[in-house]
């Protein structure tokens, strides 16, 4: 994080002193991850007194270097370390400090570090200040943050986010930000998770139908899908969903670190068990709707492909609406609306679309979905009973052992009364 401050002790703006150290803390505890300079060269010396106290001075000395070390440069100072040739050795002394202060440096000076940080150090940079000399260092981060002062407006006018005083940038962070990352991320890793699953059934279905040009599933099915059933209690998470109370979030600033350290190689690992899961779920979603269906009715006739691609599409609904739900851990009226009107209306719309079938002509295939499926026991003990739980057991199981075995900050925090 840059923060770009003015002469005195705490901006104008930022609130007290204290409030300001008391943030920078918190900050510190949630994001803590500067390196310590330990050194210690191997010296030699005359054997006696001579090198035992020579071994006494260098231990000392490793003692004091091991702890924790801040950097402060001035702008004369700052203006050679950026240079082309040095900015290098510059970057990884900071890297080796827990803090580094620059004073008396020009505004070009500030954005000149902030696109260091993210030029070379591949660092996601947050600026904060309260002037118009830090508009340029604002503008040049990933993330600028106004406090709106006495200094005038100029930073919060370029600023992405701005507030009245430094210490809400703690709710900022601990709490909205950290939600964001975690919703972000579920939200697009179910996109992945349940496209797998509906697009594995027409997969199946082309092997078992031994690449026939017959589709699956009827073209209403296909165009609702993921515009109205999957979607809305998707939308519904992204907007709502939260693992621990905001309280918590900002009383245990640790939290944070958990989010920040999750590497490009960590979201991977859980793209790929999300898609492993959603092959998985498209299996028991085709599969066992076909066995069930093939069982003949009484006039000796089994389910036509319509008849079972409508099977099919209905397990699929309830796995991957069902599965929303159990990763849900914050439970709101918009959660609750979205995901059991998803589940309860899918079949009175079935029931429609059978209604119409005899007076529109695109809907012919579906004439007797509401005899021949719908008051059918095995579409409700199969599509409905059994290829859902047979999927979701893997979930389940999973969940478990992952809180058992290797529980994360958060779960540990959500046991705690």
């Amino acid at each position: 994080m840059v923060y770009g401050a003015g002469s005195g002790a705490a901006p104008a703006g930022a609130g007290s002193s204290d409030a300001v150290a008391r943030a920078v803390a918190a900050l510190r505890a949630a994001a803590a991850s500067g390196r310590l300079l330990a050194a210690g060269r191997a010296a030699t010396g005359t054997v006696g007194n001579g090198a035992a106290a020579a071994a006494q001075q260098q231990q000392q000395q490793q003692q004091q270097l091991a702890a924790p070390v801040g950097l402060v440069i001035d702008g004369a100072a700052l203006a050679l370390a950026l240079q082309p040739a040095h900015e290098g050795e510059f970057l990884d002394l900071c890297r080796s400090c827990a803090a580094v202060v620059c004073c008396r440096v020009s505004p070009m000076q500030k954005a000149q570090v902030a696109r260091l940080l993210k030029r070379c150090a591949g660092a996601v940079t947050l600026a904060i200040g309260d002037g118009a000399n830090d508009v340029s260092m604002i503008q040049a981060a990933h993330i600028g943050v106004g406090i709106s002062g006495r200094e005038g407006r100029a930073a919060v006018q370029a600023a992405d986010f701005a507030f009245g005083q430094f210490r809400f940038l703690l709710r900022l962070l601990l709490v909205h930000g950290r939600q964001s990352y975690l919703r972000c991320r579920e939200v697009v890793l179910y996109a992945f998770y349940k496209n797998a699953a509906y697009v594995s059934c027409f997969v199946f279905f082309t092997l078992y139908s031994g690449f026939s040009a017959q589709s699956l599933f009827f073209s209403v099915y296909i165009a609702t899908f993921n515009a109205i059933w999957a979607s809305l209690p998707t939308i519904a998470f992204g907007i709502c969903e939260q693992d621990v109370s905001c309280a918590a979030a900002m009383a245990n600033p640790q939290l944070y670190s958990e989010t920040r350290t999750q590497t490009r190689g960590d979201f991977v690992r859980a793209w790929l068990l999300w898609i492993s899961l959603g092959l998985w779920h498209g299996v028991c979603a085709f599969f066992i709707p076909l066995h069930a269906m093939a069982t003949p009715n009484r006039a000796g006739a089994t389910a036509s492909v319509y008849l079972l691609g409508t099977a099919v599409m209905t397990s699929v609904i309830v796995i991957v609406t069902l599965r929303v739900a159990i990763r849900t851990q914050y439970w709101t009226a918009l959660n609750h609306a979205t995901v059991w009107a998803s589940l309860a209306l899918w079949v009175p719309f079935l029931a429609v679309l059978g209604s119409m079938c005899a007076s529109t002509p695109g809907l012919a295939p579906l004439c007797g979905l509401g005899a021949g499926l719908l008051g059918t026991p095995v579409f409700w003990a199969g599509a409905v009973l059994a290829a859902p739980a047979a999927a979701l057991l893997a979930d389940f199981t999973l969940m478990v052992f992952q809180r058992a075995l290797a529980p994360r900050p958060s779960q540990i925090l959500q046991t705690k009364p």
